[in-house]
């Protein structure tokens, strides 16, 4: 593709993208799943961002006043995105529906870079958009992070992949921070199902991938080194009950969720069409990593916290179509993964059609009702369950955070400056040598 077609690949992405989010642009965001959280965040940000708070990190509405750290522990760009809109003058559920589109728009963007680095018509981005789990991510789970998250796969595959060029440990380091900073689960699978195996499979350049990862770390210190090392302060039991651990979600478990099978191997048999290889292996070890099936590995630490095992399929689709684009795929195997896709598009449908209509809580907007995991330590939450997640607030103990500074927060901001200074310092032009002078001697 000449660099003539670029704008036009652009304007493509760009229709697909309104295309795609038609039926929340009209009717949503549906109040399902994670949409309430959209609600109250967005809303706060922007309030927040409006009074000058540069990193808001307290949000002081929700649970009705006794408010909540959620910005310490959960990452904020997709909420900068949404809350800006809302402080431009949208009311907060276009706000939303505004950031959900534009994640949608960028993932089609990066991805068509990333294909057309490969030399494959990056048309097939327009599959990557409307692939059967991005768009469950947003439909049926209202995930705006995860969701966004999409956009920066291409990127990370890019930087990884174009090594040694110059560019690429910048482009490494910022999507790999930006990652980070969107979505810290879809960083560990990314980290697991995508970064691991192209570092293995390009170990020549191990010393530039290691010093980018370290560089992308200090860059998301500013976010990063509060949330890990905050985590006494709030109720984190709440996260890791249950029904949020990734071993219960497998076949033989007690929430086993047979509806990710399908979701899982359309994408299988997409990449084996491929003939790809290694992107095949990619898909195939991402899908048994969605569907829990591989024994243990959910049990291992940090692993362990990524609460649903099928957020895995984030990786699977970017590898599935990753191996179509540079394949293309044989007719029998694309059939098959178009017949595997009838299932999840199916389910898509149904579980859309069902939270378009669902509609907020009349006390949403009163009492802004947060995750209880960020309630402080100590707090009784006894009788949460899963379609039940308001506590007791009169059980609620004390906030231990708040709007004040606290120590990690600095170090997280020094960190991340002078990563930026570091970045700055291998980005910037490379001083051209000077010419030698006809004639002349040295000493």
């Amino acid at each position: 593709m000449t660099r003539r077609s670029w704008p036009r690949q652009i304007a493509v992405v760009a229709v697909a993208a309104l295309v795609l989010m038609t039926p929340s642009l009209l009717w949503g965001p549906g109040a399902a799943d994670s949409a309430i959280y959209n609600y109250v965040w967005t809303k706060q940000f922007g309030e927040l961002l409006g009074q000058g708070v540069l990193y808001p990190r307290w949000l002081p509405h929700s649970w009705g006043g006794l408010g909540s750290p959620a910005f310490y522990f959960y990452p904020p760009l997709a909420f900068y995105v949404s809350g800006l809109l809302d402080l431009a003058g949208l009311t907060t559920l276009q706000a939303i529906n505004g950031a959900a589109l534009l994640a949608m728009f960028a993932s089609g963007v990066t991805m068509s870079a990333w294909l057309r680095f490969k030399g494959a018509n990056p048309l097939w981005a327009l599959l990557y958009m409307a692939a059967p789990y991005h768009l469950y991510d947003w439909y049926g789970r209202a995930g705006l992070a995860e969701f966004s998250a999409f956009a920066w796969l291409p990127l990370v595959a890019l930087g990884l992949d174009a090594q040694p060029r110059r560019w690429a440990t910048p482009l490494l380091a910022i999507s790999f921070a930006g990652l980070v900073m969107t979505h810290l689960p879809a960083a560990l699978l990314t980290s697991v199902g995508l970064i691991a195996p192209m570092v293995v499979r390009r170990r020549e350049h191990l010393a530039a991938y290691a010093f980018a990862g370290f560089l992308g770390l200090g860059l998301s210190a500013i976010y990063l080194l509060p949330a890990l090392t905050l985590q006494h302060h709030i109720s984190t039991a709440a996260m890791i009950s249950s029904i949020y651990r990734p071993a219960n979600w497998a076949p033989w478990g007690p929430y086993a969720a047979l509806w990710v099978a399908p979701f899982a191997l359309a994408p299988v048999a997409l990449a084996a069409g491929g003939r790809r290889w290694f992107w095949v292996g990619a898909v195939v070890f991402g899908a048994a990593m969605s569907l829990a099936v591989i024994p243990m590995v959910w049990s291992l630490p940090g692993l362990d916290r990524v609460q649903f095992p099928w957020r895995m399929l984030v990786v699977v689709e970017f590898a599935a179509v990753t191996a179509a684009a540079l394949g293309p795929p044989r007719l029998v195997f694309a059939a098959l993964a178009l017949a595997l896709s009838a299932v999840p598009y199916a389910r898509l449908f149904e579980v859309s059609s069902q939270a378009l209509h669902l509609r907020y809580a009349a006390d949403t907007e009163r009492d802004l009702p947060d995750a209880p995991e960020y309630l402080p330590a100590g707090s009784d939450l006894s009788g949460l369950t899963a379609s039940n997640r308001v506590p007791d607030l009169n059980k609620a103990a004390t906030p231990t955070l708040s709007d004040r500074p606290v120590p990690q927060t600095r170090w997280g901001a020094w960190i991340s400056g002078l990563s930026l200074v570091l970045l700055a310092a291998i980005s910037g032009p490379r001083p051209r040598p000077r010419a030698r002078v006809k004639g002349s001697r040295a000493g």
